[in-house]
This record gives C-alpha cells, structure tokens and sequence, in this order.
C-alpha cells in the first residue's frame, strides 16, 4: 500500500520536528488531513506505524498525540495501542540514568497518547495492570515525569459495581463507578451521589463533586460521614477500610466491589483531592446511582456482607 498524501505530509513534517515547541500551522494543517483520512477509512497504513520508532523523538511522539486524537474521534485504538506500549517501554528502559534526554523531552507527549489509546482499550489495561516489572518501573521513575504518572494512574484506575450496604438501615444501593483508584476517592464519589439519601449523610459538596470527577483543578477537602467497612454485622476497626489503598480491596471473588456505611467510629477523617489522582481526560472518574435492592435481592448482599472477613 502506498502512502497517502495526507500520511506522507504528516511524515515529512514530524520528520522535522526536534523539539516541543508550538506546532507552525502548515503542522496543524497536515495532522488535521491526516485524522481526517484517517477517521473516515478507519485504517492505519503500515509505513505510519512503522516511522513511531524511525522518527526522531519529537517526531515520532506528534505522530503518536495525533494518532491519539483520531482516536478520540473513532478510531478503532488497537490499531495502534500495542504499538505504543512497545514504545514506551522501550524509551522508559533507554532514558534509564539520565540517557538520552532527548526522549525524556518528548515522554509526555508519549505519554498522552498511549492514555488516550488505553482508555479505550480495557483488556489491554488490564494485562498491563498485572505486569509486575511494569509496575516496578513506572513507580521507580514517576518521580522524573507527570507523565509516567499518568500512565501508572490510569493503570492502578478500576470500573465496576458496587454495593454499599448502610449497616444500621440493611439497606442495599447498586452503584456504578468509573475510574478510580483511591478509596478516600471512592468515598467521595460515594457521598456526592448518596448525599442525605441515607441516615447520616448531608448535602455534596459541589466543589468537591467536580473535583472527585475530574471537573475542577482546584484543591477541596472531603470529611467522611460513616465509617466504611469491609462487611461485617457491627462497626469494627478491624474491618476498616483505609482510604490510602487501592478500591481493589473491595472486590469480590466474582469481580464485584462492596461496602459497608456505619455510623463514624473515627472522630473526625478528612483527606484531600490529592487522592483523587491527576485529571486524566480520557478517563475520567465518575459514579452514577443504578438502583435500590429490596427483597431476596437486598437479602443476598446482605448475607454476603455480613459473612466477610
């Protein structure tokens, strides 16, 4: 197949690039040709793929942001998603003690790209997430770049079902959260989308809402209004669950998460939106209320909390 005009102006102009300054508009005009073409056909032709690890730094990362935006507007991301994780394993091993800072310059560009790609991409995500050395190396060298945090971020991210059991009412409430890694960030979804829907709870906080969803940069403090726990029949320490750790202390054997509301235990427990980790566009965390259980269905989640270590 041979390169389109579109594939081969945007070659020759990432080909150019050395560092990350503005783009000239002759740049923005042949990336915008190319998502163009690129959305419409719904193809990545070979030679595009293959210049990632050909072009200079600069380059090779503006090929990749622009593959990321044609993503954002359709394009099937495992066209390339596979691709960029070669990439940015291999670059993380080459700037390893301060080697080629060149790479290092273009890493964040890298890296929003290979987020906008993996967003999307769940079962991928999801073996990247369990790849130990993988893990040991994005946490060894965050400290260098935001970016490689964002990578680790949307890695250590999780989506599901959660049922949160208010103890004292054996209520049962199916929620569905999107995008979270923190507990302390998982309560304050949860309180956001309860509010005083439950004894003990009180009127969301907007500003914290939109921080806890991405919406807002701004710095807020949240306070708990129940103690969460890991079920059991009464409130109890032991059962605590600590807002520092992932929400994969939550899940189930069966891939579900729960959670038990008591009355606070704790005095006063705050945290801030550091928690909340960095806004991440293309994974945004968010949480919606699905419905209230009643009947055999409540009694079953019930049973089950109760029954938890």
């Amino acid at each position: 197949m041979t390169k389109t005009d579109s594939t081969a102006h945007l070659l020759d102009a990432c080909a150019e690039l050395r560092d990350a300054s503005s783009p000239t508009p002759q740049l923005l005009d042949v990336t915008r040709s190319f998502v163009d073409d690129a959305t419409r056909q719904g193809i990545l032709e070979p030679t595009a793929l293959d210049s990632l690890e050909s072009l200079p730094p600069h380059g090779a990362a503006w090929l990749a942001v622009t593959l990321g935006s044609a993503v954002e507007r359709g394009l099937d991301p495992s066209l390339a998603g596979a691709r960029l994780v070669k990439i940015f394993r291999d670059w993380l091993r080459r700037t390893e003690g301060g080697s080629e800072p060149e790479l290092m310059a273009a890493l964040p560009t890298l890296c929003q790209a290979l987020v906008a790609h993996l967003a999307r991409m769940e079962q991928l995500r999801t073996e990247l997430a369990a790849d130990a050395q993988l893990g040991k190396d994005l946490e060894e060298r965050e400290s260098e770049s935001y970016a490689i945090t964002w990578v680790r971020e949307l890695l250590a991210r999780r989506s599901g079902d959660l049922y949160v059991i208010h103890g004292e009412t054996q209520r049962v409430l199916h929620l569905q959260f999107r995008n979270v890694h923190r507990c302390y960030h998982l309560f304050s979804l949860i309180q956001s989308v309860l509010g005083n829907a439950l004894p003990g709870g009180s009127i969301p906080n907007a500003a914290v809402a939109q921080a806890a969803r991405g919406q807002s940069d701004e710095p807020v403090t949240d306070q708990a209004w129940w103690h969460f726990q890991r079920g059991g029949h009464k409130p109890s320490m032991n059962k605590a669950v600590w807002g520092e750790e992932s929400v994969e202390a939550l899940r189930g054997e069966d891939g579900v998460f729960t959670v038990v509301l008591w009355p606070p235990i704790m005095g006063e427990r705050k945290w801030n939106s550091g928690f909340f980790g960095p806004t991440l566009e293309a994974a945004q965390s968010d949480m919606r209320f699905f419905g209230e259980l009643e009947g055999d269905a409540a009694a079953t989640w019930l049973a089950r909390a109760e029954s938890a270590s």
